[in-house]
Order: C-alpha cells, then structure tokens, then sequence
C-alpha cells in the first residue's frame, strides 16, 4: 500500500516537473476563477535531488516561497507586510516575523477586530466534556495579559505549591490566590486583605458594608418598637461552637430558627443576616428608649407633685411656728 502510494506521488511529481520544464504555462479554469495557475520563468515547482523543494512565485513583490534553502522553510509574503505566514526554524509568525514560537501580529486592520484566536466546537457528543485549551510544563504554567498602552500586566499562574494566582505585576499591586485546600485570599501590597476559608470562614482586614440604599428598597413598613423589644427579651441567647470547629471557637447568639420563628427575617431558618440583626437591635433600643422617656415623664410629674407637697407644708409649719411663738409670748 505504501510502496503504491509513494509510486503515485513520484509519478505526480514528474507530471508536474514535464508541466514546468515543457510548459510556460499551466491553467485549469471553470468561470471566471482560476482553480489550477501554474506560470512562471524558470521552475515554479521544483523537487531536485539537491534537497531544494521549491515552490516560487515572483510576481508584483509578493512572494509564494517553499525553500530549504531559505531562512524559513514556509513562508507567504505580501507587500503591505513583512511577513503574512511564516514558518521559520525558531516559530511561528502571523503577521511578523515569529520572535516567539507562534507570534501573531497585527496593527491597525479592523477584519479581525472581534477576536485574534477563537477555538469553537460543534461536535454535540462532547460539547460539555471537552477541553478547549489544554497547557501544560514541566513546572508552574503561566500566562499573561498586558495593556500596552499603560503598560500594566496581569499574570495567571499555576504554581508548584498547589495554588493558583491572579496576580498585577509591579510592587504594592493586587493579587488573587486559589489553593487545593480550597481557600481563597486576595492581597494588596503584600498583605491578606480578604480570606474565605474552606469551612467557609471569612476574614476581611477593613470594614463591612452591606447594601441599604433607600432607592433599591420597597414595602417599606414601620416596626413596633415595643413590641420588637418584647420579642427581642424573650428570644433565647446561647453561647455555642460550629461543629466543624470541634468547640475551639466560641460563638454567641440566638438560633436562626428562633429568630426566624420571632422575627420573619431573612431568606430561611438557616442563617442570620448581620443588616438584620442590627435593624432588630436598633429597633429595640429605640423601644427602650421609649419606656425610659416615658418613665422619665411619669417621674417628673411625681416629683413636681412632691415638690408643691413639700412647699405646702412648708407653709403650714410655718404658721403653726408662727401661732405658737404668738402664745408663748402671751
């Protein structure tokens, strides 16, 4: 079979030499498009025993050029560019002459403003399991994104610590950390600013905030103070520890159920938002506040009846002082 096919190929291979060496010009034509166009001075394709394969077209500076003798061994040239296909011994060039081992380039053409590289898939069996893009190294595996304009990199890195990073390169720059033990950091200037855990603890090295912007609320309702305040004094408060924290972190606060069951707050019975617990908080803190003012006014008038008590009786020892001073001196 094989032997059958290499026969066929040298056979090819002289049809075609006699085309050249016989012929100034070869063409196959169906319309008005040229399918087969072989013309040339001298051999427009040569397969010599020297180890020179050529395929050669000189015509208005561009160039069709296949030769071992050439510095690359494939190359595509057009007059606009200095390379438009390059196969060279040390790469790949697109647009470039190849400093990398697959260089693409490009300037100002807008034909591919959409995108440089698109991998696409449309075999439906393996849409979903298969791998686009694979990279592998002996080590790390990295790769980067820079905008030349500011000149700012980002790097992505699988590292041999089991850990994947996200990171700007330049000093007192932002980075992302994803390790095997599935806990996740993002750091600036060198220090941990947010941990998120893998039993899902989360440290932030600042403050809280969460969102409670007027405009982005509705069914606004006014709460009973008095009546939160009530709720909030018979709602059980236990001091606990997360089971996965095996009783060496102390915790203390009320059961999501419990409040959930008091209060009608959150998303379920499972979790407490921190914005709730604050709105219950303040709401009955104002519900105190309420019964100590109306306290404080029910104690003012107390003591305002206790002071005009006082001073009427003041008054009567002052006559009855007043009376017997008049009897003794009779």
């Amino acid at each position: 079979m094989i032997a059958q096919i290499f026969s066929r190929f040298v056979l090819a291979c002289g049809v075609m030499t006699f085309l050249i060496v016989n012929c100034n010009s070869v063409s196959a034509q169906t319309g008005n498009f040229d399918f087969l166009n072989i013309t040339g001075s001298g051999n427009v394709i040569d397969f010599s025993p020297t180890e020179t394969y050529s395929f050669s077209q000189f015509v208005n500076q561009e160039t069709f050029d296949v030769d071992a003798m050439e510095i690359s061994a494939f190359s595509v040239d057009r007059y606009t560019r200095t390379d438009t296909l390059r196969l060279a011994e040390d790469g790949v060039g697109i647009g470039v002459i190849p400093e990398h081992p697959l260089d693409i380039y490009a300037s100002n053409d807008t034909t591919f403003s959409d995108a440089r590289i698109v991998l696409e898939n449309y075999f439906p069996d393996d849409v979903e399991a298969s791998t686009m893009l694979r990279m592998k190294n002996s080590g790390p595996v990295r790769f980067e994104m820079k905008n030349t304009d500011t000149g700012r990199v980002w790097t992505f890195v699988a590292d041999n610590n089991g850990q994947f990073q996200i990171r700007q390169n330049g000093s007192g720059t932002a980075s992302f950390a994803i390790r095997d033990n599935g806990r996740f950091a993002f750091n600036y200037a060198g220090i941990s600013q947010m941990i998120l855990q893998a039993n899902g603890n989360l440290r932030i090295n600042g403050t809280l905030t969460e969102l409670s912007d007027r405009e982005t609320k509705s069914n606004l309702v006014a709460v009973d103070r008095q009546e939160t305040l009530e709720k909030v004094v018979e709602l059980p408060i236990s001091q606990w520890s997360y089971k996965k924290d095996k009783g060496q972190i102390q915790h203390l606060g009320p059961m999501a159920q419990d409040f959930h069951q008091a209060f009608g707050l959150g998303e379920d019975e499972k979790g407490i938002s921190t914005l709730d617990t604050s709105g219950v908080a303040l709401a009955a803190i104002q519900g105190l506040y309420e019964q100590v003012q109306e306290k404080d006014a029910r104690i003012e008038v107390l003591e305002q009846k206790l002071a005009e008590q006082t001073e009427s009786t003041s008054d009567r020892i002052a006559r009855l002082e007043s009376i017997v001073e008049s009897l003794i001196e009779k």
